[in-house]
């Protein structure tokens, strides 16, 4: 048996008509998580506190932070930052997203100075409906990473409720979720408990266990280059390279994890269907020297890269050790660049190659014809424009190569999560490329 004394702060999607309607949990999200808690789990204690407030932004919750924390409490969950990017369309107040992220991490200092509770950071969302929560999308985009940094830089719990919602929205139209794009109907509120209900009972197909998921793979270094590996317990012919996008760099050998820490790589753990290498590179580098404007690129004035030579001497030193007989490469963004660099430099290794909002070296891919390759890219990128993922489908289709494109609507520079947040899209891709 356990106790919970748990504190909810954000706007109207926490309050949910509990400060109108005199109501202590309201009809949303908080409400569905008490009444799961209160009914089917045996506690020793439970205290729920509802301390969401309509119109809320990131500076108001900050103002009266102080007076929320005279109590204790076992776990705070924020979830707020709508209304930051909401105001600037409907009242002209725009809060840039230096201010928001200096907003949040005020009030995450504040919280861990004066209470001992867990602090877990919500992503703020919104689904596109109308032109309103077009123009919301954009804005929050930036603001929603910054939480995600905060959320590393802190060591803090993160769920990413943008994620949850772009990926319920593949079998629900926007509106089933949210009617307005903003306010979950019940089926969106139950998205969210769901989340929270998974990070409070340690759940074991709780996507948000960073700590977990990263003790699944070894700390490790190959000359100056830290790297994380995964090694199955029984035995395996297989191997995924995987390479990351420019948030990964860094010298933690954690942030090159952020991202994959989901269902796609859990089953692939889970199920030890390969070893798993995943390379970091520090700021500033980059795997090769590369505008990541230009999608489409000519390799042969371009040399292979003092990071990605390094990670081709590892992968070789990998293969030989384990006797592996079937390698992947797969990465998004800087890394998705790297992916199909290394795969048309050194097309012996890979039975198949996974890019992910990439650039390609057009003139090369001839190389990588009797490969497995899918390319995914966000309908809007407005980082690395998706030409060259249709330019580099088209040739590769004209060479009757076994190609797939995946181009994901309303989507941005993150289609990565199209990819990971999938339970089997890399499973099958590895067991049909074999």
């Amino acid at each position: 048996m356990s106790s919970y004394k748990i504190l909810f702060l954000g706007d109207s999607v926490t309050d949910a008509h509990h400060s109108t309607h005199n109501d202590p949990y309201g009809c949303g999200y908080v409400s569905m998580i008490y009444n799961n808690l209160n009914c089917i789990h045996n506690l020793d204690e439970l205290k729920v506190t509802n301390s969401g407030y309509n119109g809320h932004r990131s500076k108001d919750l900050l103002s009266r932070i102080d007076s929320l924390l005279e109590n204790e409490y076992t776990h705070i969950f924020v979830l707020i930052g709508v209304n930051d990017s909401w105001r600037k369309f409907d009242y002209n107040d725009e809060t840039p997203v230096s201010a928001y992220k200096n907003n949040i991490e005020k009030l995450i200092n504040i919280i861990k100075n004066k209470s001992r509770a867990k602090l877990v950071l919500l992503s703020p969302f919104v689904l596109r409906v109308n032109e309103l929560t077009n123009n919301i999308y954009e804005d929050l985009y930036p603001k929603q990473n910054s939480l995600k940094d905060l959320a590393v830089k802190h060591n803090l719990d993160f769920i990413d409720l943008q994620q949850i919602f772009d990926y319920a929205s593949r079998n629900y139209k926007n509106t089933e979720l949210a009617g307005d794009g903003i306010h979950p109907s019940i089926l969106g509120h139950s998205l969210i408990a769901t989340a929270i209900l998974n990070s409070l009972l340690d759940n074991n197909n709780n996507n948000n266990d960073t700590k977990g998921f990263i003790d699944n793979f070894q700390d490790l270094k190959y000359k100056y280059m830290r790297y994380r590996f995964f090694k199955p317990k029984k035995e395996c012919d297989t191997l995924i390279l995987h390479l990351h996008g420019s948030g990964g760099r860094g010298n933690d050998n954690i942030k090159n994890l952020e991202h994959i820490n989901q269902v796609g790589f859990h089953t692939l753990i889970n199920e030890e269907l390969a070893y798993i290498l995943v390379p970091q590179i520090p700021e500033p580098h980059r795997f090769f020297d590369i505008l990541w404007t230009q999608t489409i690129y000519d390799q042969d004035s371009i040399s292979l890269g003092e990071y990605l030579s390094l990670t081709h001497e590892l992968l070789l030193e990998t293969i030989k050790k384990y006797n592996i007989k079937h390698v992947f490469v797969e990465g998004f963004s800087m890394g998705g660049y790297a992916t199909i660099d290394i795969a048309t430099r050194f097309p012996e290794l890979f039975d198949g190659i996974f890019v992910i909002c990439g650039g390609f070296p057009i003139s090369k891919l001839e190389k990588i014809k009797n490969k497995k390759v899918i390319i995914v890219h966000g309908d809007s990128d407005p980082v690395v424009p998706n030409n060259g993922s249709l330019e580099a489908y088209k040739i590769l289709k004209s060479l009757d190569c076994n190609v797939e494109l995946h181009i994901v609507e309303n989507c941005q520079h993150d289609s990565w999560n199209y990819v990971y947040s999938n339970p089997t899209m890399l499973k099958e891709f590895i067991k049909k490329s074999v």
